[in-house]
């Protein structure tokens, strides 16, 4: 049953300009470690592949909050959810703490879709009550 629908819509230079003015420090912010690392990667690579990377992290946790109806605020805590990639690419959710037991529970799965069009993001989430949580409290990289 579905219980929530998030989006999040966001402006590729707006992450940017905020990137720039805390001096790179809102990735460290916003991404948990795993997430931190496959950032890295990806600007190391190309700046602009870095920033849609943390552009759609950072809205789809937005997009995770409106999902289950309480916005950013506790449970919720940036490092505690993060969304990496299966090897076919599909984006899973991991939760770890306080955010954990809120999503075990409540007995919730999501179901997350990101695309940019190189000057905006959209993030979309779907939360639904199962009875068995489709997530993984032991990320791996992609």
């Amino acid at each position: 049953m579905i219980t929530g629908v998030g989006t999040d819509l966001i402006h590729l230079d707006r992450i940017e300009k905020v990137q720039i003015r805390s001096k790179q420090r809102f990735a460290q912010k916003v991404l948990g470690d795993h997430e931190y690392a496959v950032w890295q990667s990806r600007t190391n690579l190309d700046p602009q592949r870095g920033l849609r990377y943390l552009a759609g992290r950072f809205a789809a946790k937005e997009a995770l909050c409106k999902s289950l109806g309480i916005g950013f605020r506790a449970p919720m805590r940036w490092h505690d959810f993060q969304l990496l990639n299966q090897d076919n690419g599909q984006p899973v959710w991991h939760f770890t703490g306080a955010v954990a037991h809120y999503v075990e529970q409540r007995q919730l799965t999501f179901h997350t879709s990101l695309s940019d069009d190189g000057k905006m993001l959209i993030s979309f989430v779907v939360a639904e009550k199962t009875a068995a949580p489709s997530f993984s409290s032991s990320p791996s990289i992609q």
